[in-house]
């Protein structure tokens, strides 16, 4: 079965809704939701009356099969008047004399047939659900969502909704708690015994949309705008047409993604998708927030490795790797390490990971972020032996750069706002090459003198709470060498306080988005075997950039 891509328009006036319909047919849609509630939400008996015409309008002139939809403030809406005047409505939207104002679809409330004896009536006017496709009756889509989270009783509603003979589709939507909730969605899918449509909303509900086609979803639903959702988490359709490529998205799809928290921000999707899409291979990769507690490290890891083993469980989800960023570095080498997966050379020397590959030999876990780094500060400075570089931050990536320093014996010096966590690094790293190491704290970095400056925390980034903050006080220090080489681990934006500090006083700089780059073409190698095409990464980067 073809899954089909629903636009939602909340309908304020019929005649920029249809414009809006126009817009959505144009980018790829295969249907339309009327979500005819907003026009409703004055809910007086004498106003539904006056509508009734616009609504069958509506209908006739949809430049695509569509679904009318009145939610009500109950399950996330806007209607808040009575059922029974809006089974009025429905009935004369079932019962017009002309085939072309018929929907195709109507979708109805399942907790509405229990508060509505009119509305539980409406049900013998519905197509049964093997009419033929040439059968002109509405069909029903019989719906249950919950905003607040997954319900505590959702296996007896579904059974109970499966036992409305009426229903040609059972659609499910809850908000999700965490990304797990997304595999109870696959679960409901292949269990179902008729057309159906489950989502998790919110966040972490992505994946339910994207994935619809490999679970043979009978719809998925995206928006015109990101401004415009009928509902949280819903993509833009052209991100799921031209970000997710989701018409190639089929049974045999595998399925990568980016593990961190947050992550809606990150540029991995732009880029895998598209090395994907230009190989023919036949995978996606999506975003995958975990959540992370700041005071509370256990329960960090415990929120990471429940994500990691549950998506590798769901062996229906087709899981073959991820790239893991903050905070979650470290937490990846505990997690090899516990599970006895296969580590390489750099995450164990920096006891910190960032990819995680499924092979048919087993799990292995690699650190891509090390080369990525030290590889185009040693085209800048030459041999690393006995140079000074300073390192800012004390995370999994200041770890696995500090690392991969030590390794090509130069000099490390680590500066962090907590002291004590740059001297556990210092001393868990001193014993690696032939340099030094030393921890320092972040008051002391306007007197560092150093050959590179990097940049290993979130200042500088793009929607953190530090966006317009020096990561590197460059104005205040007055030691600096000549031919002093700045990088940033930060590439959005590409051009951050920090590098801009540099460039205008003359320094080399070296740009995050040169080490994202190299770091997601190695990952892309460990997946496929195969490199992505040459400066696809790059270019997408840079064309991709806020502002």
């Amino acid at each position: 079965m073809h899954t089909r891509i629903s636009v939602g328009i909340m309908v304020h006036e019929p005649y920029i809704a249809l414009k809006d319909a126009a817009c959505a047919a144009d980018q790829g849609a295969d249907m339309i939701e009327w979500r005819i509630d907003p026009f409703l939400a004055e809910s007086e008996p004498d106003l539904i009356e006056n509508r009734i015409d616009d609504i069958r309008r509506l209908i006739k002139n949809a430049p695509l099969p569509c679904i009318v939809t009145c939610r009500t403030k109950a399950e996330g809406g806007l209607y808040r008047g009575s059922l029974d005047d809006l089974a009025y409505l429905l009935n004369a939207l079932l019962t017009t004399d002309d085939p072309q104002e018929r929907a195709d679809f109507i979708d109805i409330e399942y907790q509405a047939l229990d508060n509505s004896p009119k509305i539980a009536q409406l049900m013998s006017l519905f197509a049964s659900s093997d009419a033929s496709p040439e059968n002109q009756h509405t069909r029903l889509i019989l719906s249950m969502h919950d905003f607040a989270g997954r319900p505590a009783d959702l296996s007896r509603k579904i059974l109970a909704m499966r036992q409305i003979e009426a229903a040609s589709v059972i659609k499910v939507a809850y908000t999700a708690r965490s990304i797990r909730d997304n595999l109870e969605i696959f679960d409901l899918l292949q269990e179902s015994d008729r057309p159906m449509i489950a989502l998790a909303m919110g966040e972490f509900g992505l994946m339910s949309r994207v994935l619809a086609p490999k679970f043979n979803a009978f719809a998925t639903f995206a928006c015109l705008e990101a401004s415009t959702p009928t509902a949280p988490g819903q993509p833009t359709i052209t991100d799921l047409l031209d970000l997710y490529h989701f018409r190639d998205i089929d049974r045999q799809t595998q399925c990568f993604g980016i593990v961190g928290w947050p992550v809606s921000q990150s540029l991995s999707p732009l880029v895998h998708n598209a090395g994907f899409n230009a190989d023919n291979i036949n995978s996606v990769y999506l975003p995958m927030p975990a959540l992370a507690h700041d005071s509370d490290d256990k329960t960090t890891f415990a929120s990471f490795k429940a994500t990691i083993c549950s998506l590798m469980d769901c062996s229906a989800l087709g899981f073959a790797g991820a790239s893991v960023t903050l905070p979650f570095k470290e937490h990846l080498f505990e997690l090899a390490s516990q599970l006895d997966w296969a580590i390489d050379e750099p995450s164990q020397h920096a006891q910190a990971a960032n990819t995680i590959a499924c092979t048919e030999s087993g799990i292995c876990v690699f650190n891509t972020d090390a080369s990525a780094a030290v590889d185009p500060l040693q085209a800048e400075l030459g041999e690393l032996q006995n140079r000074d570089i300073a390192i800012v931050g004390a995370g999994g990536v200041a770890r696995s750069i500090a690392a991969e320093l030590c390794t090509r014996h130069a000099n490390v010096h680590i500066y962090n706002r907590n002291p004590d966590r740059a001297q556990t690094l210092a001393q868990t790293l001193g014993s690696f090459g032939n340099g030094s190491i030393t921890a320092n704290s972040i008051d002391d970095l306007p007197e560092a003198c150093a050959d590179a400056f990097v940049n290993c925390t979130p200042v500088g980034m793009a929607g953190s709470e530090h966006a317009d903050e020096l990561s590197i006080p460059i104005p205040d220090m007055k030691d600096l060498r000549t031919g002093v080489v700045f990088l940033d681990t930060v590439y959005n934006p590409v051009n951050t306080p920090m590098l801009k500090a540099a460039t205008g006083n003359h320094f080399t700089t070296i740009d995050g988005i040169t080490m994202f780059v190299a770091q997601a073409h190695a990952q892309f190698k460990l997946w496929t075997g195969q490199a992505p095409p040459v400066d696809l990464f790059d270019g997408l980067c840079r064309a991709n950039q806020p502002g």
